[in-house]
């Protein structure tokens, strides 16, 4: 990968998607993938379970973005954006499976052992326990809390994201994972 690339913001890489030049397509999208691919793994597995609908989904929103780049769509934030085309993918994915089971593919919970299950359960109980918080605060604070967990960014992203200070954003996470601590505590 050219040391240039990697400097390069993620909205002129968004472009070099977008050129006629190959070589300028293919280390843009190598320098996305390299920043975002496994925080985008990570968030599909807050959604799917197989790993193989997983990377399905990854490459299919990969080849949309693309298309929407082609067509001459501006891109802002381009992990949002891609975060967005693959959670209409998942929807789209589960559709499809409730329509169509037998084509739905083998679940990993399947071959999970009790006791994951059990931790599963536990650790699912929790974040509903959280989700019930967090539906309490504001817009602004429930922005926030999905942007930083649901969508894996880093703080510096959110402000930019929010168009805030990058220390208003530490100081307003820092008060909303207290509050929910406080909350959690008194239940």
């Amino acid at each position: 990968m050219n040391k240039e690339y990697s400097e390069l913001p993620d909205s002129m890489l968004c472009r070099f998607l977008q050129s006629d030049t190959t070589y300028e397509r293919e280390n843009a999208t190598k320098e996305l993938e390299r920043r975002y691919k496994h925080r985008l793994h990570s968030f599909l597995k807050t959604k799917l379970k197989c790993s193989e609908d997983i990377q399905d989904i990854y490459q299919e929103g990969l080849i949309v973005l693309i298309v929407k780049l082609k067509k001459g769509m501006e891109v802002n934030n381009f992990y949002s954006f891609l975060c967005g085309i693959c959670q209409k993918l998942c929807k789209n994915k589960y559709k499809e499976s409730v329509k169509n089971p037998l084509s739905a593919s083998v679940e990993f919970d399947e071959f999970v052992h009790t006791d994951d299950q059990l931790d599963s359960k536990e650790i699912s109980d929790t974040q509903e326990k959280i989700n019930e918080i967090v539906r309490t605060f504001t817009v602004k604070d429930q922005q926030l809390i999905q942007l930083y967990y649901d969508h894996g960014m880093r703080l510096q992203e959110v402000a930019v994201s929010l168009n805030k200070n990058i220390l208003s954003v530490r100081k307003q996470h820092t008060r909303l994972i207290k509050k929910i601590k406080q909350a959690i505590i008194k239940m």
